[in-house]
Formats: structure tokens, C-alpha cells, sequence
């Protein structure tokens, strides 16, 4: 015997005709098989027999409409199963129960009829199965054929099967619904499957032949329920003709609004007069004519394969499909990027053989594309001129747009421009940021627009082929900075440059060259001024002085003739504050004693500006440039050289005004610290180098002083850094390092300001007389060297600040001023600074100066404690923000040890040269990973610089001088009476 698994129909209480799952055994040429078991989802487990994955589904199917399952979904009001099948109403099952259960059995068919499992009525009578009750399988698709004749005296209907290519006629077959719909029939012992029909349809011509309809009831009777027929299924007909259309598909694209007001595109189908958006679930179009009483059909099918296709190709193009039929965006944050999708992909979407329309608010959209047509624009000495030609037009279709027309779309971040015709075109995103420097820095208004060489570098990477000479050697040095040979050193610099110096006398020569200016903005101590002039040296080295006579008018009756050399070049001013003048005469003096200069200063100095063209270099204070400005403006200067530049840092200032009053022809500034307080500062200082590189002050406020200081903007910091960075050299202590001595020494002269000249000469005087008094009196050599001593101390402290021994006095001192300067110069460039005095009260003036300009500071005196001591130098050494170290000499000479500091100040220097060198190891010792400069500040025409031209030039008496406790013991009557003369 073999046991099989097998489906059979019941007649199950009162339920109606249910599957049920049974395994059966069968004798060997047996007419039945005998019921082992019924087959439930428990016998999964349960049972021996190996099910297949298809017996397991049904087994699943049929776990659903159980009694089980059914008495939980419908029997709410019902205690038990028993009470629910026996007292349930049959509308209830038919309307709520039946239905349930024929989705179930309709799936579970579909599972038999793809299988070999065998189907069988049952008796609930018998126990066994008979062949004779076995049920055949249509395995084939069985669709409904629909059939009309038409003739005079009406239309005859009636519906057959079609099974494969075999059409069954109903007629006179014995039939029974299983399901309703879609229909699952048993029609002459055969079990047929559909999924177009209902059993309601299909049941009536199992018993009639036709249905008849009278000529009057025809019209009414095509138009609805014939065309649905020939819309929905197989139509055999006659009297009246159906037609099959098969028209080329067209794809359409209509830009539109969607339903939240975003544009969107509704893709649609046009077949031949048929236009059918794609969302449409009518797949089959029937269009009814009547001529002369007959009935024309033509019926389109949709082709559901290329309309699939064609809908791919839009989502492969980067659309997403948001509802059946209707694409936008991938990106939809923004409104207009749909357009821009269309501009970039019409001519592909053209191949494809899709047609664009527009329905969106009444606004009409430019939606061919878009390209700009940009290049260098040649002509002839372009690259010579201050601006530099770009040709730069939009094609929209059969429009041309000069580029610079969309400046204000551009910078305003306007993305719709208004096109001749009225029609609305969407820039392309990128263009407004690729191209918003080109027509930001850009002036014009045709085809040929004009950008400022300064600016070239901004536009180099979106202009074809622009490659500016000074732009690829600028890379080169900021790429292959520590390559300063390249840059040949005069022989008359009577100095050796570092290689850093190099690189920066070599980058001063590139911006000479195309005519650029730029901003020398190393660290002070790194040599600004050497550079600058070595830079000075190699621009006027091949200038040769012009000879000519000229006729000097002695008085009214008298003239001689004088041979008179002017340079060929005019000369170069360079400007800076007033304590700065003698250190720029000294620095000519000792490294380029070739070039001749003139101190345009003080009271006697000349109007007579004609004078000039008799140096090579003027040296004047920006306050006499702000006072002789107006005379001055008229003078042409080769170069106009702006020394500690922070000074013009206010653009509203009288001394901005004056300086950019200045007639050059090239501008330098040199600074430690171009930025102070505001970027603001910047800006006044690239704007005297390079006239207009940042706009005005309004758009440079607009453009990065707010975003920037305000909303820590990142991307404009970048911005400006990117403007900036060709026109300013920057170099730090620490980026030079390696090219520095461990220890740099520089002497820096200052001038006193008048009222602290006045007091000094008084003083002076005063102890001059009371000397040679003294002498007269023939008193003892002792005696008379404490009398000097104690007036050359007098005489230091007014050379310092006539305010340590006067409190009284409210006026400025020039010392206190400069090292006032640096100190704020060296805090913001986030430099440490050791300053030694003799005097605590000058230490006390600096203290009150730091308090009042926010500086944090340590001070170290006699007077303090160890614990005092320990805690000021412990604050100065660790916090980052303590950046000045006050101390006293004596105070400070031995036992610190403050390697933090990378700058000494000795304000006060006088006869011990070994205690300055104390104050310098403070500084420079064993654990010092920085180099140190020192610099010594003296006041101009005092006893500061007596004695420091007595070290020089009496080396003999300079060394009793130096180790002496009595520094007079071994001095003349002439050199001590030097000490006080003019």
C-alpha cells in the first residue's frame, strides 16, 4: 500500500463546499483509497510522513478557516465552538464567514492547480475515497470569452471558456462555485481556476444558451456593458467590428505642482490620440463610434514593458519617483533643482524621445539647456595692464547673455533669471560658488569683462588657460620656500641674510615685477628692515644719477652754474612713527650706505620737495606725512613703504587719509601685527598696498568683518585667507627657527618728544654749570665723581620719563612710547617678554600702562617676599595669558629661571654690561627651546648714547668703564665734561 497525500471537498455543516487535507492508502489496482488520517498543521510535527513545501503551505492555508481560527475571528458573543456553528444565522455566514473562507480556498487552488496533488469530493457518509469522485485539474490559464452576435433582430450574448487554445462552451454543463470571486468552478467534473470573472456571470450559461437584447436596449447596451467586455476580456464578435490598435508610445514629461505645491513631473503616455498619464491603472482604452447604425470599436493596449522602461530611465537619470507616475528631485530642499535636472538632461531625455510641457502656476520655465562659454580674452599688453580680460557668455538656447548680466543673481543668491522672452531660466547651483569671485572682483558689461590682476588668483581654476606668470612663482615660494638661492644678493648689502630674509627680499621682487604690493608681516626682531632695503638696492642697483647743469640765481644780480645729480628713478618714502626714524637712518647707514637718503622731520624741515629727487630713499613720521600731505601728494614716489602699518589701521582716520594721498608707484607695509583688534585692521592695509583687493568698506564689512567676528563663519575666513595670502608674507619665530642665532642683539634708538627734550636740556645744564663750578673750586676727584654720578642718574631717569622724578609731569616720553608699542605688537602675537629696569618706578609707569590695556603681567621687585617671588614667576612661566614679566635689576639678576620668555627688553641700559647679560640668561638658559631677542632701548641724544659711543671708541677706558665700581675713576676732565655736552 502507498500512502498519498491528497485535497478533498466537503460539504462541511453549514459552511458550505470547504477543502480539506487528508492522507490516504491505496491498494495496488484498488477503485479507492482508504482515509488514514486528516491533515492538520499539527501533523507537521505529529506525523511520519515527510510533507513537501507545497503540502506544508496548504496544510497552512487550511490551518486559517479551522474551526479553531473561524470561532475566535467571528463568534464574539458565542461561549463555545459548538454554540457559535450551531446557532450562527446564515446571512451572517454568508456575508461575513463565506467570504473569509473563499480568499483562502482561491489561494490554496492557485497552490493546487501549479502541483500534482490529486482533488476529490467527499461523502461524509463514507470513510473511503473514490476514484470516481476525483475532480480534474485545469492546470492551464482559463480566461472568459465573451460573445456577441448582433443582427436585426438584436444581440445575442452569452460566454464560453478558453482553456490554452480550446474554447468550452457552457451550455448544458453540470457545474458547481466554490468560490464566487474571482470564480473557482467545478464545470463538468473539471476544476477551473479564473481571475477575470465571477461565478455570478459565468453561472447562468451553464443552464441558458444566450442572453437575448433587443435593437431598442443595443445603444445603451455597446456603450457600457459591450465596451467593458472589450476592454476586459477575449471578445468573439459579430455584426459590429472591433478594431486592435497598436500606436507608437510616446513619452511626455508635464512640469507641474504637486500636491504640497512643490514642482514636480507627471510623466504621461500618448497613444496615437490617446494621451494617458502613467499612473492611470486602466491598462486597456475602448473608444465606441456608431455610423449608420454600426457599432465601431477600436481598443488600445497599453504596453506596460515600455512604460516601465521609459519610467526606469527617468529614475536612472537621478529622479526619484515619489508617487506612481510622478517624479521629482532627488534632492528637493530646493525648488529649482528640478529645472535644473531638465536643462542638464534634455538632450538625452530628447533621444529617448520624451516631450516637455509646463503647467506650474502660470509661469513659464526655459527648460533647454544651459551653458557658459568662458576663456582668457587676448589682447594685445593685456597681462601688463591692472586688469585682465575674460570673455565669459551664457547660452540659453537661441539666447546669448553676457555672464556679467547675472552678477546680481549671482551674489544675491538668486537662482531665476528673466530670460528676453519672459520665460523663467534656474542657474545651475555650482555656478554660485564656482563663480561668484569671477563676477564679485569683475567690472563691465558686454561679453569681455575686466578682473583686477590682484584678484586672478581667485578666478584661476574656473578660467581656461589662465595662468598668470606671478601666481606660479608665488606657489613656487610658498611651496619651495627654503629654496632662497634662486634670489641673488646684491654685493652692496653689507650684511649676510638669512635664508628666510632671502625668500622675503625674493618675494618683495616678485610682487616689483607685477606691480603688485604687499605686506611684510614677519615677527618683530626677524628683519623687516634688512629685507626691505636689500629689496630697495636691487630696484634702484642699475640706477644711474642723471648729470645736468643748472643755473643757481645767487641774489638779484648775481647767478653761478652748478652741475646737479638727480637719480633717474624718483625716490622711495617710507613712513613710520617718529621713534622709528633714527633706527631706519642707522639700519641705511650700516647695511646699504650706498643708497642716499634725507630725514624729512622736525621744524627746519624743507617744502622744497624737489630736494628729494636727490635721494634714492626719504625717511619721514606719520605725523609729518599727515601735516605736509596736501603739498606732498603731488610728488611722485617709485615706492611709498608704510613701517609699523597698524598705524593706518583705522580707515577713518586723518592718517589713513594722508597715506593714501601719497603719489607711488608701489606700496609696501611692513607690520608685526597686521590684525590687532578687528580684521577691520586689514582691510585699511590691503587696501593702501592693493586699491580695492577686499571691495570697500561697506562690502567688506557685509562680506567678512560679521560673518567672520559675529558667526564664526569658516568658509569666509578661508575666503579672505585665500584673497590675502599672495600679498602678505607671514613668518613666525618658531617657522624660521633654525635659521636664527640662539641669541639676536639690537640696539633701538629713541626719540624723545619735545616737552621731555626740554626738561632733559634743562636738567643737563643745570649739572654742566654746577661741574665746571666744581672743578673751579678745584674740589677732590671723589668728591666731584658722586656729584656726576648722581647727575647722570638724574639725567637716565629723564631720558626714560620725566615722570620718575617728577610726578607731575603729564607728557609723553618717546622711550616709554616705542617699548609701549612693541609690548602691545609682542602680546598679540602671543610672545612672552622679560623687562629689566633700574628704576621701579619706570616698572610702576608700565604696570599702570598693561592694567589699562587689558595685559596680563607678573612684577617682580626688591621689596617682594620669596613666596611673592615664587608665585609671580610661577604665573608668568604657566598661564598662556601672562605674556610681561616686570623686573627690577636688582631684583632679578641671579637665581630665575624664565624660559617661557622668547623677548627681553632692558629699558634703562647703563654702565654694567655683565648685569645686563644676567637679565639676558633669565631668558636663554638650559631648558630654553626658543631663540631669544634682546633689545636694548636708548634714548636719542642723551647720556644713554654717550656712553654707548664711549664704548666704542675708547676701547681702553670702555673696559674700566664696563668692570669699574667708580665707572668716572679713570676719566679726564675733558671726558667727564663730554658726558653733558651737546
Amino acid at each position: 500500500m502507498t500512502e498519498e497525500f491528497i485535497v478533498a471537498l466537503r460539504k462541511y455543516k453549514n459552511l458550505g463546499v470547504v477543502p480539506f487535507l487528508y492522507l490516504v492508502n491505496r491498494a495496488k489496482g484498488s477503485e479507492f483509497a482508504v482515509v488514514s488520517s486528516n491533515v492538520t498543521l499539527a501533523s507537521l510535527k505529529s506525523n511520519s510522513f515527510k510533507f513537501t513545501p507545497i503540502q506544508e503551505e496548504l496544510l497552512r492555508i487550511v490551518n486559517e478557516y479551522n474551526e479553531v481560527n473561524l470561532f475566535k475571528l467571528f463568534a464574539k458573543n458565542y461561549k463555545t465552538q459548538k454554540d457559535f456553528f450551531d446557532k450562527v444565522k446564515p446571512d451572517f455566514i454568508e456575508n461575513h464567514i463565506r467570504p473569509y473562507i473563499e480568499k483562502r480556498i482561491y489561494r490554496l487552488m492557485l497552490v493546487l492547480i501549479k502541483s500534482d496533488i490529486r482533488l476529490y469530493y467527499k461523502n461524509d457518509k463514507f470513510s473511503n475515497i473514490y476514484d470516481s469522485d476525483e475532480i480534474m485539474v485545469e492546470k492551464n490559464e482559463v480566461k472568459t470569452v465573451f460573445n456577441f452576435h448582433k443582427n436585426v433582430e438584436g444581440t445575442k450574448y452569452f460566454l464560453s471558456i478558453k482553456s490554452g487554445n480550446k474554447e468550452i462552451s457552457l451550455t448544458g454543463k453540470p457545474g458547481e462555485v466554490i468560490v464566487n470571486e474571482p470564480s473557482v468552478m467545478i464545470i463538468d467534473h473539471v476544476l477551473y481556476v479564473f481571475s477575470d470573472i465571477d461565478s455570478k456571470k459565468l453561472s447562468p450559461f451553464l443552464s441558458r444558451e444566450h442572453i437575448h437584447v433587443p435593437p431598442k436596449l443595443e445603444k445603451q447596451y455597446f456603450t457600457t456593458f459591450v465596451s467593458n467586455a472589450i476592454r476586459n476580456y477575449e471578445v468573439n464578435a459579430s455584426g459590429f467590428v472591433i478594431e486592435e490598435l497598436n500606436p507608437e508610445i510616446k513619452p511626455m514629461l508635464m512640469y507641474s505642482a504637486g500636491l504640497d505645491g512643490k514642482p514636480v513631473l507627471i510623466l504621461e503616455f500618448q497613444y496615437g490620440r490617446l494621451q494617458i498619464r502613467a499612473n492611470d491603472k486602466v491598462s486597456v482604452f475602448v473608444e465606441k463610434t456608431e455610423e449608420k447604425g454600426v457599432f465601431h470599436f477600436k481598443k488600445t493596449v497599453r504596453d506596460q514593458e515600455k512604460e516601465n522602461y521609459l519610467s526606469g530611465l527617468l529614475t536612472k537619470m537621478g529622479l526619484k519617483e515619489c508617487h506612481k507616475g510622478i517624479f521629482e528631485a532627488d534632492r528637493q530642499s530646493q525648488n529649482t533643482e528640478l529645472i535644473r535636472w531638465i536643462n542638464e538632461n534634455l538632450k538625452n531625455l530628447e533621444k529617448n524621445g520624451f516631450a516637455l510641457s509646463q503647467d506650474f502656476y502660470g509661469k513659464r520655465y526655459f527648460l533647454d539647456k544651459i551653458s557658459l562659454e568662458i576663456r582668457k580674452f587676448s589682447e594685445s599688453s593685456s597681462e601688463e595692464k591692472d586688469w585682465f580680460g575674460v570673455f565669459a557668455v551664457v547660452h540659453f538656447g537661441e539666447f546669448k547673455i553676457p555672464f556679467i548680466k547675472l552678477k546680481n543673481n549671482i551674489l544675491t543668491g538668486n537662482r531665476e533669471f528673466i530670460l528676453p522672452d519672459g520665460s523663467t531660466a534656474i542657474l545651475p547651483e555650482e555656478w554660485f560658488t564656482e563663480y561668484r569671485d569671477l563676477l564679485q572682483y569683475s567690472r563691465g558689461q558686454s561679453e569681455k569683462i575686466n578682473v583686477a590682476k590682484h584678484h586672478v588668483h581667485l578666478i584661476n581654476n574656473v578660467v581656461p588657460d589662465l595662468n598668470i606668470d606671478f601666481f606660479s612663482k608665488m606657489r613656487e615660494i610658498y611651496s619651495n620656500g627654503n629654496n632662497p638661492e634662486n634670489y641673488k644678493i646684491s654685493d652692496k648689502i653689507k650684511a649676510s641674510l638669512r635664508p628666510y630674509q632671502r625668500t622675503g627680499a625674493g618675494w618683495l621682487k616678485l610682487l616689483h615685477e607685477s606691480r603688485f604690493g604687499g605686506c611684510l608681516a614677519d615677527d618683530m626682531g626677524l628683519g623687516k628692515t634688512l629685507q626691505t632695503l636689500t629689496h630697495l638696492t636691487s630696484v634702484y642697483e642699475n640706477d644711474k644719477p642723471v648729470v645736468e647743469k643748472k643755473i643757481i640765481q645767487v641774489d638779484l644780480f648775481t647767478s653761478r652754474e652748478e652741475i646737479v645729480e638727480t637719480a633717474k628713478q624718483p625716490p622711495s618714502i617710507i613712513v613710520m612713527p617718529t621713534s622709528l626714524l633714527h633706527n631706519w637712518a642707522a639700519e641705511i647707514m650700516k647695511f646699504v650706505p650706498h643708497l642716499k637718503f634725507l630725514v624729512h622731520s622736525g621744524v627746519s624741515r624743507t617744502k622744497d620737495f624737489k630736494v628729494f629727487n636727490n635721494y634714492q630713499i626719504i625717511l619721514t613720521s606719520y605725523g609729518v606725512l599727515r601735516n605736509d600731505h596736501e603739498s606732498l601728494k603731488d610728488f611722485r614716489f617709485l615706492y611709498a613703504i608704510l613701517d609699523e602699518s597698524q598705524y593706518i589701521k583705522n580707515p577713518t582716520s586723518k592718517i589713513y587719509s594722508a597715506v593714501k594721498k601719497i603719489n607711488s608707484e608701489y606700496r609696501i607695509v611692513l607690520t608685526g601685527t597686521p590684525v590687532e583688534n578687528s580684521i577691520t585692521d586689514l582691510w585699511s592695509q590691503m587696501n593702501f598696498i592693493n586699491p580695492g583687493l577686499l571691495g570697500d568698506l561697506t562690502f567688506f564689512g557685509r562680506e567678512f568683518v560679521f560673518p567672520i567676528e559675529r558667526c564664526s563663519d569658516a568658509a569666509k575666513s578661508e575666503k579672505l585667507k585665500k584673497l590675502i595670502s599672495p600679498f602678505i608674507l607671514r613668518r613666525r619665530k618658531d617657522d624660521v627657527e633654525k635659521d636664527l642665532p640662539d641669541i639676536t642683539e639690537q640696539e633701538v634708538v629713541c626719540e624723545m618728544s619735545e616737552l621731555q627734550q626740554k626738561v632733559y636740556e634743562t636738567e643737563k645744564s643745570k649739572i654742566r654749570n654746577a661741574i665746571i663750578e666744581n672743578i673751579t673750586e678745584q674740589k677732590g676727584k671723589n668728591d666731584l665723581a658722586v656729584f656726576i654720578l648722581q647727575g647722570l642718574m638724574k639725567l637716565r631717569q629723564i631720558a626714560c620719563h620725566p615722570k620718575i622724578i617728577d610726578p607731575g609731569y603729564n607728557d609723553l616720553s618717546g622711550k616709554f612710547e616705542e617699548i609701549a608699542e612693541r609690548i602691545q605688537v609682542l602680546a598679540a602675537g602671543n610672545h612672552k617678554v622679560l623687562i629689566f629696569s633700574s628704576f621701579v618706578r619706570h616698572l610702576e609707569l608700565f604696570r599702570g600702562f598693561l592694567e589699562e590695556k587689558s595685559i596680563e603681567y607678573s612684577l617682580l621687585t626688591g621689596e617682594m617676599n620669596q613666596n611673592e617671588r615664587r608665585q609671580a614667576i610661577d604665573r608668568f612661566q604657566d598661564d598662556e595669558d601672562n605674556k610681561v614679566f616686570l623686573i627690577s635689576m636688582k631684583s632679578g639678576g641671579t637665581g630665575l629661571n624664565l624660559t617661557a620668555a622668547d623677548y627681553v627688553f632692558i629699558i634703562d641700559p647703563w654702565w654694567n654690561p655683565a648685569v645686563e647679560s644676567q637679565a639676558v640668561s633669565r631668558a636663554h638658559r638650559i631648558g630654553q627651546n626658543k631663540k631669544v631677542f634682546v633689545y636694548r632701548f636708548i634714548s636719542e641724544n642723551t647720556v644713554e648714547e654717550k656712553i654707548q659711543k664711549l664704548k666704542i671708541f675708547k676701547a681702553g677706558l670702555a673696559d674700566d668703564f664696563i668692570n669699574s665700581n667708580n665707572p668716572l675713576r679713570d676719566l679726564d676732565l675733558e671726558d667727564m665734561k663730554s658726558l653733558f655736552e651737546n
